[in-house]
């Protein structure tokens, strides 16, 4: 089946499923926390890359909320996105190498 180009059953609604969890997730689900000192970022296309080349950069200098909270840099950043998506996380991980 795979050979023909026919995905099966199973396998497209899986897909089908992780697209939908990506396209309803809320900013703070973006990014997660999952190690001290690593933070995953699920880029989507709901937003320009340039949000997430900030974002990114923003990782890694730290930034001070409005708050007055100062969130520290973190150590190692994991830039992940889906289908279209994939171009914006591109653009933002190569962006970070060249600065």
């Amino acid at each position: 089946l795979r050979q023909a180009g026919v995905v099966p059953r199973e396998s497209a609604h899986f897909t089908r499923r992780v697209r939908e969890s990506y396209r309803n997730m809320t900013a703070e689900e973006e990014t997660k926390e999952t190690k001290p000192g690593v933070v995953d970022m699920k880029v989507t296309t709901k937003k320009p890359p340039m949000f997430y080349i900030r974002s990114a950069k923003s990782f890694f200098t730290g930034v001070e909320s409005e708050g007055g909270e100062k969130k520290e840099p973190v150590d190692e950043l994991n830039i992940s996105g889906l289908g279209e998506a994939i171009n914006a996380a591109v653009a933002a991980a190569t962006a970070l190498e060249a600065a």
